[in-house]
C-alpha cells in the first residue's frame, strides 16, 4: 500500500488581489511563497517517491518548495495538463465584485457553483481562445489523470500531488461518493494536506486518512 499527499497550491498573485484566477498562469504571491516555506516542514521525514502537479506556475512553484523539505534526494515530477485548474473563461483576471456589478450575483454564482454550467466564455486578455469549462469536465479529466498517471505508481510508494481547488473537490467527491453539487462547494484551503491510502489504480479504492 502506498500514500498520496494532496495539497492545493499556495496563494497566487491574483488571489492576493482578489482576482479570479482559473487557468491564468500567474506565480505565487510573496505571501504564498512564505506560506509554502512555512508549511514545507510537514513533509520533512516523509519519503516521497513521486511528485505530480499541473502546468500552472503557482502549482509547480508550490511543489518545488515542498519537495525541498523531503528526505528523498531526487524526486521525479510529472506535470500533467489534466491537473490544471478549471478554465473560468472570461472571468479570469477579473475582480469578482466587478463581475457581480456587470452580470448580477445570481449569474456569477451560477458560473462558479453549478457543476453543469459553463462560465462566461467571452474572449479576454486571459482567455484569448474564448473558452471555458464546467466543473463536471474538470472532474472527468482529473479522475482520468489519477487513474492513468498517478495511482498506478503509488501502490507501493508515496506521492505528493499539488493541484487546484476544482481538482481536489473532484477527487474528494469521487473518494467520498459526493454529488457534484455538494463537491463544488467544498472548502479547499491553500496548503492544507490531505492524506490518502492507495491500494490500487482504481480511485474508488482510495481511503482518506487525514
Amino acid at each position: 500500500m502506498g500514500k498520496l499527499f494532496v495539497v492545493r497550491s499556495e496563494l497566487s498573485a491574483f488571489e492576493a488581489k482578489r482576482f479570479i484566477v482559473g487557468q491564468a498562469d500567474v506565480m505565487l504571491s510573496q505571501k504564498g511563497r512564505e506560506q509554502a516555506e512555512a508549511r514545507a516542514h510537514q513533509f520533512g521525514g516523509v519519503a516521497i517517491n513521486y511528485g505530480f502537479t499541473s502546468e500552472l506556475a503557482r502549482a509547480k512553484e508550490s511543489l518545488a518548495i515542498y519537495l525541498g523539505a523531503v528526505d528523498t534526494a531526487e524526486v521525479p515530477v510529472t506535470v500533467d495538463a489534466r491537473l490544471n485548474e478549471r478554465h473560468l473563461g472570461g472571468m479570469q483576471g477579473k475582480n469578482k465584485t466587478d463581475l457581480v456589478k456587470e452580470f448580477g450575483r445570481d449569474q456569477v454564482l451560477a458560473w462558479l457553483r453549478k457543476p453543469e454550467v459553463r462560465p462566461l466564455d467571452r474572449v479576454s486578455y486571459y482567455n484569448p481562445e474564448g473558452i471555458s469549462e464546467t466543473f463536471e469536465e474538470v472532474a472527468e479529466r482529473t479522475i482520468e489523470c489519477m487513474e492513468e498517471a498517478v495511482l498506478p505508481r503509488l501502490i507501493e510508494e508515496n506521492g505528493l500531488l499539488v493541484a487546484h481547488s476544482a481538482n481536489l473537490r473532484a477527487l474528494e467527491a469521487e473518494v467520498e461518493g459526493l454529488d457534484p453539487t455538494e463537491a463544488i462547494r467544498l472548502p479547499v484551503p491553500h496548503g492544507e494536506v490531505r492524506e490518502y491510502d492507495v491500494i490500487s489504480a482504481d480511485i474508488s479504492s482510495m481511503k482518506r486518512v487525514a
